[in-house]
């Protein structure tokens, strides 16, 4: 069975619906800061808008900085 955030492609309704199970989990008060690339899914008014109403800060790296996350990512 396929659940309603899983696929095989990187898609607007993909990446909100994930999105969207993350913030089911969060209070209202809760702030989070999300690092993403500049994928146009991540870029979409669907994501943007949703996020700002769950007070999810959007952060996105610099184009052609494909460093900027490493130290997160090697964090983990």
């Amino acid at each position: 069975m396929i659940g309603w955030a899983t696929g095989s492609r990187q898609t607007t309704s993909l990446i909100t619906n994930a999105l969207k199970m993350a913030a089911m989990r969060l209070k209202k008060e809760d702030k989070v800061i999300l690092h993403s690339d500049q994928g146009s899914q991540y870029s979409s008014y669907e994501y943007k808008t949703f996020a700002k109403k769950h007070n999810i800060i959007l952060s996105m790296s610099r184009r052609g900085n494909c460093y900027d996350n490493a130290v997160a990512e090697s964090f983990f």
